[in-house]
């Protein structure tokens, strides 16, 4: 299976896994809105937010594509100009 790409469950389906219900999460997403990292399916979990994972038949790699250090509004620190913070992307 390798070089599935999928942003949700149905792509799982679409590509022959079979996914049986996680009863413990559908019981737990009835009262308080589902778990951060459980789905709906067992032994399915979703990537965390700003990460992507890279899996083959040998490896899975999760990496993380968002590390921005903001600072605290109210905490002083140096002001910098848009085109500063944009230099950081280049």
């Amino acid at each position: 299976m390798s070089g599935v790409r999928a942003k949700e469950a149905k792509a799982l389906f679409a590509a022959g896994v079979p996914l049986p219900w996680d009863g413990e999460s559908v019981y737990q997403s009835g009262g308080s809105g589902g778990h951060q990292v459980r789905t709906l399916f067992e032994g399915v979990y979703q990537v965390p937010l700003g990460h992507y994972m890279i899996a083959t038949e040998k490896h899975i790699q999760l990496n993380q594509y968002s590390d921005f250090d903001y600072p605290r509004a109210g905490h002083g620190g140096p002001v910098r100009s848009d085109a500063e913070h944009a230099e950081e992307f280049v």
